[in-house]
């Protein structure tokens, strides 16, 4: 076989599935385990897929990249330090990153909530995006074609110069210039959706619809030659401004369909 993942979880030999995202909304099973090995002749495309139990319901995910042949023993499902593979770094290094991300995150979100109790909470969390940063950084591997290495990137926060004076207005300009988006590998994940979502609904909800216009611009220039993401991400956007209720979605749908659709 190509592809050969063995999983012994928290002592269990139950069914499991491994489940493929297809645009973020529809999953597949790929195959079917009932002695804790998934197998398949050929190799599986690279992305990150869902471990899940006889009801279907999602475990955990876990990214598979190049080398499909490994083992994952988890003791703890929810601790993420019990999590430990042998016979494939990237997959390995995969869930180092997704721990120590999630739990900076955690940290920051409730120094973050403490803030106007403890503003000297700003320090210790400007310190902490920093040293996420480079420990992000840190985990890329030196084949740049490394799926972990994608992934890692569309995780990643913006980093802001100290002598920026309009933070947010850099962030939006800058949000999406590091992640390797023509990388079609990123739909077998929900980590363009999850990009999307968090630009489009933090960022983009208060600007103006001729703001968020030249902003869908910009992005779409990205992808102009990679197809596959540039339909997704013009499907989403779709989506997104179809809504004749809404002036303001009105105008960006219109944008929408003068520059793009009807092309």
């Amino acid at each position: 076989s190509q592809m050969k993942i063995k999983v012994n979880l928290e002592n269990k030999n139950e069914v499991l599935y491994l489940v493929k995202y297809k645009s973020d909304k529809t999953q597949i099973i790929i195959d079917t385990s009932y002695n804790n090995v998934f197998s398949n002749s050929e190799k599986i495309p690279e992305g990150i897929y869902i471990i899940s139990d006889k009801k279907q319901q999602p475990i955990f995910e876990i990214l598979i990249g190049k080398d499909q042949k490994f083992s994952l023993t988890v003791d703890n499902v929810m601790d993420l330090n019990s999590y430990k593979v042998k016979g494939c770094k990237e997959t390995s290094s995969y869930f180092d990153v997704y721990s120590k991300t999630t739990h900076n995150i955690l940290y920051i979100k409730a120094l973050e909530s403490e803030i106007k109790y403890n503003p000297n909470n700003k320090a210790k969390i400007d310190s902490l995006k920093k040293s996420l940063y480079e420990y992000q950084e840190s985990m890329l591997r030196k084949d740049n074609n490394s799926f972990l290495n994608t992934y890692i990137k569309s995780i990643e926060k913006v980093i802001v110069p100290q002598d920026i004076e309009h933070i947010e207005k850099y962030i939006i300009e800058h949000y999406f210039d590091n992640i390797p988006l023509c990388d079609s590998r990123i739909l077998n994940s929900r980590l363009l959706k999850n990009k999307l979502d968090n630009f489009f609904n933090n960022y983009m909800k208060l600007q103006s619809p001729v703001y968020i216009s030249e902003q869908i611009d910009n992005l779409l220039s990205k992808v102009k030659d990679c197809h596959e993401v540039r339909d997704y991400i013009l499907w989403y956007l779709y989506s997104r401004y179809f809504n004749t209720d809404n002036t303001d979605d009105e105008f960006i749908y219109i944008h929408l369909v003068d520059n793009y659709f009807s092309k």
